[in-house]
């Protein structure tokens, strides 16, 4: 071991005077900071970020400390309404186009629909609060008459020919209205074209649900209401349950969306009473079953029997409730029991 160099002298710490240097082994790292006397600590470089110590930074300003004391505000405070779309929904100052966007447009084919006797009820339709009417072609122009393949049927111009023309317009509409003629030729006709894409259809005297020169290619997705008449000459000599039957059969098998209203006292052309009565059910039936196609819009049905009843008009509703399966609602007097006996007298005798 070496001898020491002296003894060891006691070194004076003071305010004012600087520590010795000791011997260090030199390394090329720095210190954070300057070794200049009363270096400021805001020029001092930091191997850590300062967004990961906020408050470190804020602590040379009361007003800063103060902040950094207080709660934050809780992020995106207004995602915390758990319905805030239907709060808007609702706040929306647009009543009016809430309404224009409720109207449903209705196009009436012209030829068989009774447009002219029964010109009233469409008006007041068309006055409705949720329709917008429109009426397609006319009665009793050059093409209303039946196809060449028809008795007495003629070539074009015609219905068939009548029905092409007004395609487009047709399908623009959200719903049809059909009659007689129309619904022989001119809905079965649409539908050869464009399917289950045709808007749904009232259709007066069920037209296409009868025996015709040609095959109706009914689609299976098709929505449609047909108003029979037991005093209708489109029922023949058939019964009245031979001529339900008879309808139901022209519906395809898988359909789910068809609706049937016979009424015993209805003669080919609707009286004016009766269509006023029921044609604004049918046709909300038909704009609410469209959407669904999977559920039977038994609200609008209650409302159709609703405004039959204490009325003088008998007969039956029939939907579909599932492919291929008919649920049936009597309606009317004769569903009392001296009703059903006057209904089973008349079977007994071949009348309605």
């Amino acid at each position: 071991m070496a001898a020491a160099a002296g003894p060891m002298r006691p070194v004076a710490v003071g305010m004012h005077q600087p520590l010795p240097s000791w011997p260090h082994r030199p390394t090329s790292r720095t210190s954070s900071f300057g070794s200049e006397r009363g270096a400021k600590l805001v020029r001092a470089r930091s191997v850590t970020p300062i967004r990961e110590l906020p408050s470190m930074a804020r602590a040379a300003s009361p007003f800063h400390a103060s902040m950094a004391r207080a709660p934050s505000p809780p992020a995106f405070a207004r995602q915390r309404s758990p319905y805030p779309l239907r709060q808007q929904r609702h706040s929306s100052p647009c009543p009016s186009s809430r309404r224009e966007q409720a109207t449903k447009t209705i196009a009436v084919i012209a030829p068989g629909a009774g447009t002219n006797t029964n010109g009233n009820v469409f008006s007041e339709l068309g006055r409705s609060p949720g329709f917008s009417l429109r009426l397609l072609g006319q009665s009793r122009a050059a093409y209303d008459r039946y196809p060449e393949y028809w008795p007495q049927g003629a070539p074009a111009p015609n219905l068939r020919s009548f029905a092409s023309e007004v395609a487009s317009a047709a399908m623009r509409a959200d719903c049809l209205v059909v009659g007689s003629r129309g619904g022989q030729v001119v809905l079965p006709k649409l539908w050869q074209e464009f399917g289950a894409a045709v808007p749904p259809a009232v259709i007066i005297n069920g037209g296409c649900a009868m025996k015709i020169p040609e095959t109706v290619a009914w689609p299976e997705k098709a929505v449609t209401f047909l108003l029979l008449g037991g005093k209708d000459h489109f029922r023949s000599n058939m019964s009245s349950e031979q001529y339900v039957a008879n309808a139901k059969q022209h519906v395809h098998i898988g359909n789910r969306t068809t609706a049937i209203l016979f009424v015993n006292e209805m003669s080919h052309m609707p009286q004016a009473q009766l269509l006023s009565a029921v044609l604004p059910h049918m046709l909300r039936t038909c704009l609410a079953w469209a959407p669904l196609a999977s559920s039977t819009p038994l609200r609008e049905l209650k409302a159709l029997l609703e405004a039959l009843q204490g009325s003088h008009w008998t007969g039956r509703l029939l939907f579909t409730g599932a492919p291929g399966i008919w649920q049936e609602v009597p309606f009317g007097q004769r569903n009392t029991l001296l009703g059903r006996r006057h209904r089973e007298v008349a079977a007994m005798k071949g009348g309605a």
